[in-house]
């Protein structure tokens, strides 16, 4: 498995899981986050730094940066978990399995939990591509013209301007 950003004790420190989940399925939900979630926020080259550098060697505003984005990788992280924790997908369909008994779990049951953390995940997604927009200078130095231009279009994407197609995030419209 790749180098990971963030481990898992600094997950369980910012999101609350049951300390019985087991290490693997929680690397492997990082893995997830860091490789698909993050890598389309910040691009590949951002990523790779962070996978190639210990926070003690990195210079500001990297290790503001890093900061950010572990809450970021946090919340994603628990979306994933949810498909590889909550809800078991079997022959029998999808169940919810705990100590005691295994329940049923419905289709709309899974997309509402998940939407729960969807949601905190785009709210966090937002913070990080506010903060790379206020470091632009600094992190285009590290980064050659052609990869801040592939990156910078993630960064001003609909989360980061609170726009999405149905209005602005977060607005009720009457």
């Amino acid at each position: 498995m790749t180098k990971l950003i963030t481990n898992t004790e600094i997950i369980k420190s910012i999101i609350i899981i049951s300390d019985n989940i087991n290490d693997k399925v929680l690397q492997g939900a990082i893995f997830e986050s860091q490789e698909i979630d993050l890598k389309s926020v910040l691009g590949t080259k951002l990523v790779e730094y962070f996978k190639s550098h210990d926070e003690s060697a990195m210079e500001e505003p990297f290790t503001s940066l890093l900061r950010e984005l572990q809450v970021y990788l946090a919340y994603s992280t628990q979306v994933h978990l949810i498909e590889a924790e909550m809800a078991k997908i079997s022959n029998q369909g999808i169940y919810q399995a705990n100590d005691t008994n295994i329940t049923s779990l419905s289709v709309d049951d899974c997309l509402k939990i998940k939407r729960v953390y969807v949601d905190k995940q785009c709210a966090v997604v937002k913070l990080l591509q506010e903060f790379c927009l206020q470091h632009e200078k600094e992190l285009s130095g590290f980064l050659d013209g052609n990869e801040w231009y592939q990156s910078k279009p993630n960064l001003t994407s609909s989360a980061a301007t609170g726009l999405w197609l149905g209005g602005i995030r977060g607005k009720i419209i009457i």
